[in-house]
């Protein structure tokens, strides 16, 4: 299993045979959007605990994290020190 923090760039690899025991079924409508479409997810020790999307403004990259509950320090920090490190040309690739 995972352990740390992580901001999953690639669509599928949250998917798991037991997707409660990662995504509570309430959290459900946030992740797995309208057509398919799956949200960017936040990986924290194998859960998934939020999502995030990215907007390139010219050279620039914002990336913007909605966790699904309040996450203690360490958490916040290693997504913002993973988010800081990629290049805008980037992201989601």
């Amino acid at each position: 299993m995972f352990s740390g923090v992580k901001l999953n760039k690639a669509r599928r690899d949250h998917e798991h045979e037991d997707r409660e025991a990662v995504l509570p079924g309430a959290l459900k409508g946030h992740v797995y959007r309208p057509q398919g479409w799956l949200s960017l997810v936040v990986l924290v020790d194998g859960r998934l605990e939020g999502v995030w999307w990215y907007e390139r403004r010219g050279d620039r990259l914002s990336v913007g994290i909605e966790a699904f509950a309040r996450q203690p320090y360490r958490v916040r920090r290693a997504a913002e020190e993973e988010a800081n490190g990629w290049p805008a040309s980037s992201a989601a690739s």
